[in-house]
């Protein structure tokens, strides 16, 4: 069932893009190697940043940091890590 919630917005994704974005994940493997590795792109570049209590959020690194969160959160599909 799709989230309601979600509004829809233009894109400058294209057809091609979403559908390479498909391919790379078309397994349920595939899919866990990915989300995995961004979660460590997050780890190592969190660590990279990280100042007491937080962040430093002009660091350079910080935008990697965002963008693993954002794909995180747009990629996100628990049922493949509930075992």
């Amino acid at each position: 069932m799709e989230n309601l919630l979600i509004k829809t917005e233009t894109t400058v994704l294209n057809d091609t893009n979403i559908a390479l974005l498909k391919r790379m994940f078309n397994s349920r493997e595939k899919y866990v190697v990915y989300m995995n590795t961004l979660w460590e792109m997050r780890e190592i570049t969190a660590q990279s940043i990280s100042i007491t209590g937080g962040y430093d959020i002009k660091h350079p690194n910080f935008k990697i940091m965002q963008l693993t969160n954002d794909l995180i959160g747009a990629l996100l599909q628990d049922k493949y890590f509930d075992q």
